[in-house]
Order: structure tokens, then C-alpha cells, then sequence
């Protein structure tokens, strides 16, 4: 498979820039006993261009890089799959005139579990992202000033590990058509840097080896539960997101710091009138709940409160 795109020319004040990417992609799925192997190949041609016309400098970044990756499933029992993966990842450096901007680059790891059983299918993976350089860009929401935009921070190492859990299950109650479709997952994330740096970027400023990242909830976790018939279903989220720091550090922060930890629920239904005409509506945030999801660029911003929509369709 071979994909070939051109980002367009973007010009912002005095500063023009432009990306060209060729992607060739290899891929293949090998099946033997209980063992299935997908092997995968990608390389990536980049080319970048930034211009400054008032000093009228240039400068292009060139990437020519394989990035390879494996995913294997072991059927162990009728049951119970294992599974494992290892993919490399990467993103170029941004378009600048400023030297040793490296591109991000990263080795990522998954194993873990299937289980399919009459009490629903669960799953548990565990994940480590390795990244040899990551790299972060200042935006405005983050906080930079005019001069920072788009710069960007060098982090050095930094290691994301951590293990997902899920679970769904449908419970026919043998009520007509009705079903009742019930699913939960968690992730517990831990992302630390394992350098010490210094950046401008307001996120990152003074950083020590072993400083948590910020914007990145240690927990979360959600739980839906639906009941669906023939030509109707009613389905509520219940979302629990924990507090995310807002700035590198460790240990514990103030209250007045980072995000708030949240609980939001959801609820969401359709009636099909006809084979042509549906009804639907959803209600976010239902309690109204009132909570802090950044302090960044200018202070406490709030999530979404509560909203109602309501929508007929019409299928042709």
C-alpha cells in the first residue's frame, strides 16, 4: 500500500512552511496451529521546509525512517487468547530555523489477555511506551506566550507504563427482543520523565528525572449500560476521570493546581418511527456538574455543563 500527501502551503506573518510525506506500508498476517503473526512495515519519507522572510533564512528537515512493528496472538484455549505487540513509533520536529530540534521517537510495548466466558468478555493489557525523545510544541492553550508559539521542547526520555481492563457482557432477559449490553474499562497510566531538562513551555519548566507529565489522569474509568429492543434503546455513561497535574512535578498538588477529578454521566436514546424516520436526543453531564478540566492558558476553565440535543433523521 502506498500513500503519498502534500500538506499545503501555510504562511503565518512573515514565516512560510510546507510538509511533504510519502508513506509505503507492508503488512502481513501469518497463521500457524493456535499462533497468528502480523508482521508490519512502514517507512516514511518527510520533508520540511520553514522559511523566515525577514531574515531570509531557510531551512529544510529531511526523514528518511523504517518503522517496524509486530503483533502476535497465541490461542491457548477455546477461551483464552494471549496477545503481545511491539511497534516503533515517530513524529518529525517542527518546521523552524532553530538547530538540534530532534523528531520524537518511540519504542511501544502491549501484552496482556483475552477471556471469553458466559459471564462476558474480559480483557487486561499491560503497555509501556519507551520514547528515547519526546517533544511537546507551545501552543497558546498551553499557556506560551507570542514569542514561544510553536517552539518547540526536547523532553529526553520519557517512560508512559500502565495496564487497561475491560469488560462487556449482554444480558438477554428473554423479554421479546429486548437485550441489555453492559461494558466497563479502567486504566491506570503512570508517565514519568527520566531526564532532567529546562523548558519555557509553561507544562514542562524546571524538570527532574522522575517528574510525573502533565495533563495525563493516573485513573479512568466508565461504565455503560443500555437496554435496546426492536426499534428503540435507552444508554447511560458513567465517566470517572482522576485529577491530572497541570505542570511536571511529583508528589501531591494543591487544590487550586491541575484539574479537579470528576464523575460525569451521560445518558443517550433513539426511537425509529419508521424504516425512514428516527428520533434521538442525549443529555452530557446530567447532574450539571461543575468541575475544573485545565488552568490553562488564562486560568480555571470549567468542563462541559449540562447540554441536551435533540435530532430527527431521515434516511432516504
Amino acid at each position: 500500500r502506498v500513500e503519498q500527501n502534500a500538506l499545503g502551503r501555510a504562511i503565518l506573518t512573515d514565516n512560510t512552511g510546507y510538509t511533504q510525506a510519502l508513506s509505503v506500508w507492508v503488512r502481513d498476517e501469518i497463521t500457524s496451529g493456535r499462533w497468528t503473526v502480523v508482521p508490519g512495515l512502514r517507512v516514511e519519507a518527510i520533508n520540511n521546509s520553514f522559511t523566515n522572510r525577514i531574515v531570509g533564512a531557510k531551512q529544510d528537515n529531511d526523514y528518511l525512517v523504517a518503522l517496524p512493528g509486530v503483533g502476535a496472538l497465541y490461542r491457548a484455549t477455546d477461551s483464552i487468547d494471549l496477545i503481545a505487540g511491539a511497534h516503533r513509533g515517530f513524529s518529525p520536529a517542527v518546521p523552524s530555523l532553530t538547530d538540534g530540534l530532534d523528531a520524537e521517537e518511540s519504542v511501544n510495548y502491549e501484552f496482556g489477555a483475552r477471556w471469553r466466558s458466559a459471564f462476558g468478555r474480559f480483557e487486561a493489557i499491560g503497555f509501556l511506551n519507551d520514547y528515547s525523545n519526546l517533544t511537546a510544541v507551545c501552543t497558546i492553550s498551553a499557556g506560551c506566550t507570542p514569542d514561544e508559539l510553536d517552539t518547540q521542547t526536547n523532553a529526553g526520555e520519557v517512560r508512559t507504563q500502565g495496564v487497561e481492563f475491560g469488560w462487556n457482557h449482554t444480558i438477554e432477559p428473554g423479554v421479546g427482543a429486548v437485550t441489555i449490553p453492559l461494558a466497563f474499562t479502567y486504566t491506570y497510566t503512570q508517565a514519568e520523565f527520566q531526564e532532567d531538562f529546562i523548558s519555557t513551555n509553561p507544562q514542562f519548566g524546571i524538570v527532574q528525572s522522575g517528574f510525573e507529565l502533565p495533563y495525563i489522569p493516573p485513573q479512568r474509568a466508565n461504565l455503560t449500560v443500555g437496554v435496546n429492543a426492536d426499534n428503540w434503546g435507552v444508554n447511560a455513561s458513567i465517566s470517572y476521570i482522576d485529577r491530572m497535574r497541570d505542570v511536571a512535578g511529583t508528589g501531591d498538588f494543591a487544590a487550586d493546581q491541575g484539574s479537579d477529578d470528576t464523575t460525569i454521566v451521560d445518558l443517550a436514546a433513539h426511537y425509529d418511527i419508521s424504516d425512514r424516520w428516527t428520533v434521538s436526543g442525549r443529555i452530557d453531564n446530567v447532574f450539571d456538574e461543575v468541575y475544573v478540566v485545565s488552568r490553562r492558558p488564562f486560568g480555571a476553565r470549567p468542563g462541559k455543563p449540562l447540554s441536551v440535543q435533540l435530532m430527527v433523521a431521515f434516511n432516504l
